[in-house]
């Protein structure tokens, strides 16, 4: 039997934290029905330097953690969350603006193209 090298994955190199919100939010929202967005203060943004290469966005907000610490708001890092949203919208506004955009993303197709180790497709 023959063993697959473990997958690397690029990982993204970050700046230092820029203080300031930009005017926005983050939301997190279970995506169970009747469940409300929840909302927390941007204290700061990171700029992913590599970010073609690691697959991810430009910039990225941080929050502050449960243990109160600086955290990526990220899938990745929070399952719940969401998206950026405007400081004056209300969890209803959020909620509809975040479902309209989901609604407009094409669905990608399925890759047919096999990868190996540390070629897989950027996400």
């Amino acid at each position: 039997m023959t063993q697959q090298a473990p997958v690397s994955r690029i990982k993204p190199q970050l700046s230092s934290i820029c203080p300031g919100d930009f005017g926005l939010k983050a939301g997190f929202w279970s995506r169970k029905p009747g469940d409300s967005i929840r909302f927390s203060p941007i204290v700061g943004w990171v700029t992913v330097m590599n970010y073609a290469e690691a697959g991810k966005l430009p910039f990225v907000s941080v929050v502050i953690g449960a243990r109160h610490t600086p955290k990526l708001a990220s899938p990745s890092n929070f399952p719940d969350f969401i998206g950026v949203f405007a400081k004056n919208l209300t969890p209803e506004q959020a909620l509809e603006q975040f479902q309209k955009c989901a609604s407009d993303q094409p669905t990608p197709p399925p890759s047919t193209t096999p990868t190996t180790p540390g070629s897989e497709p950027l996400e």
